[in-house]
């Protein structure tokens, strides 16, 4: 059997190899795995405490499952071995960080206790037990979402370890996510304005799918899009009859997906999807040495499809770049009083999932208001101010080693590279959008971009029996 592999740096080409049979439970499991993966978008993003819940549940018992399935023949060098190990550390000091938050109990008066428990005690005119968060059971509830999402990512992981998990799974999430774009698509050519059997409530002029936030949704349908150029860039380098038709299939969900990012509205979900596309044809000639042909090929597929896409369909997203709206202003305010908040408790802060609960207390006579301020707009400054700094540090330093696990998967990585490229310009985009929204804060956006990192990092791993590849020398 064949098996088409890139022998990096020098091109592709096609070895033959032997490929370990896929067993009936892991098949079985990987689908089941895909489907919910898959159906995360559906009810409201799952951006509900009700949901949350449930997905929880549902990660657990594949937690379960899989802790019973065979593992798969493969392993990971040392480095990575060694950054995974690093990773599960972080990862747990910062969910024990969070009880600690919640559950750690505090004399009023307390340094660390926020100074609501104080004002409580007093205005009931008795003792409370005071915590360093000033919603308990909200920071139990944000605990909950990132336990949620440490299980996604091992579940992930492991299954991707079997013989074409990773791949399978990446078109598992091309194919959801155009399905919530054509959905999208559909509902705003009928000139409906409901989600789901719900009438919108927010964003009526935009599409939105399944998701109230354009932003979101724009997030999300840019993660199908790159997930789609990703198995197109693997069509590409197979270089054969059966890829040419893949490849042509694939402007189906590119242009689906591509038109509904646009007829969202979202300036910064287009923009940072539109910048990690392109990163990822850079890295296609920086990392792959990718043969000349692939890279003017895609690029040209590209600018072709936006072009034709802002033409048919971009007159309300580029309406909303030429009017700022008094959005600029507001911004201004807001992360400004963020930074105060950060200033006055900058190694505790306020708990996490916290900050639509306590910003109100710190708005500015002159403010607006009537603006409902539920997230910072930011979410680095929405870490620190929820976490404190040393445990926002740790959390975007397990990002960034969970990335770099990806880029070295992308560099010596012999089969499924691609996948490794899907995760990192997938971050690539929640990271810039995230420096004026909120995405990743949807349970939806944040169990793909789990998943996506495990899928990415697995193209790595190699069969158990091959040796090791040796270094090559400059």
């Amino acid at each position: 059997m064949t098996a088409s592999v890139a022998s990096h740096p020098e091109g592709d080409r096609t070895i033959t190899a032997p490929q370990a049979v896929l067993s009936t439970p892991a098949r079985l499991l990987i689908a089941a795995w895909g489907i919910f993966l898959g159906l995360l978008p559906l009810p409201l993003a799952s951006n509900r405490p009700l949901f949350w819940c449930i997905n929880a549940v549902v990660a657990g018992c594949f937690v379960a499952a899989v802790a019973l399935l065979r593992p798969a023949p493969t392993r990971f060098d040392g480095l990575i071995r060694t950054g995974l190990a690093l990773s599960a550390l972080l990862a747990t000091a910062l969910l024990g960080w969070m009880l600690v938050q919640a559950l750690m109990p505090l004399a009023l008066g307390s340094p660390l206790a926020d100074p609501i428990w104080a004002a409580a005690a007093e205005a009931l005119g008795e003792p409370l037990t005071a915590r360093i968060t000033a919603a308990p059971w909200q920071t139990l509830l944000a605990a909950l979402r990132f336990a949620t999402a440490a299980a996604v990512f091992w579940v992930t992981l492991r299954l991707a370890t079997h013989p074409g998990g990773a791949a399978a799974l990446l078109r598992w999430l091309m194919w959801a996510s155009a399905a919530y774009a054509l959905y999208g698509l559909v509902l705003d050519l009928m000139g409906s304005s409901t989600i789901l059997w719900f009438e919108k409530w927010a964003y009526r002029d935009s599409l939105t799918a399944t998701f109230v936030n354009r932003n979101a949704a724009a997030a999300y349908f840019g993660i199908g899009l790159l997930a789609a150029l990703a198995e197109a860039i693997s069509a590409v380098r197979r270089r054969s009859a059966t890829s040419l038709a893949y490849l042509l299939l694939l402007l189906v969900p590119l242009t689906i997906l591509a038109n509904a990012i646009v007829l969202t509205g979202s300036r910064s979900g287009a923009a940072a999807t539109a910048l990690a596309a392109g990163v990822g044809l850079l890295l296609l000639v920086s990392v792959r040495r990718a043969p000349v042909l692939i890279v003017p090929l895609l690029a040209v597929m590209l600018v072709g499809l936006a072009l034709a896409t802002l033409h048919v369909s971009g007159a309300h997203l580029m309406a909303r770049i030429e009017s700022d709206g008094g959005s600029g202003q507001s911004r201004l305010w807001l992360y400004r009083t963020v930074a105060e908040m950060i200033a006055a408790r900058p190694l505790t802060g306020i708990g996490a999932g916290t900050f639509q609960f306590v910003f109100p207390a710190w708005r500015e006579p002159g403010q607006e208001m009537f603006l409902i301020w539920a997230q910072a707009h930011n979410i680095y400054l929405e870490l620190a101010v929820e976490l404190g700094l040393p445990a926002a540090a740790a959390m975007l330093l397990l990002v960034m080693l969970l990335m770099l696990m990806c880029a070295r998967a992308l560099r010596r990585s012999e089969s499924d590279w691609h996948v490794a490229l899907f995760a990192l310009t997938s971050w690539l985009l929640l990271a810039v959008q995230g420096l004026v929204d909120f995405a990743l804060q949807y349970q939806a956006i944040t169990l793909t971009a789990a998943a996506a990192l495990a899928m990415g990092i697995v193209s790595a791993a190699k069969p158990a029996s091959e040796p090791a590849r040796p270094r090559q020398s400059r």
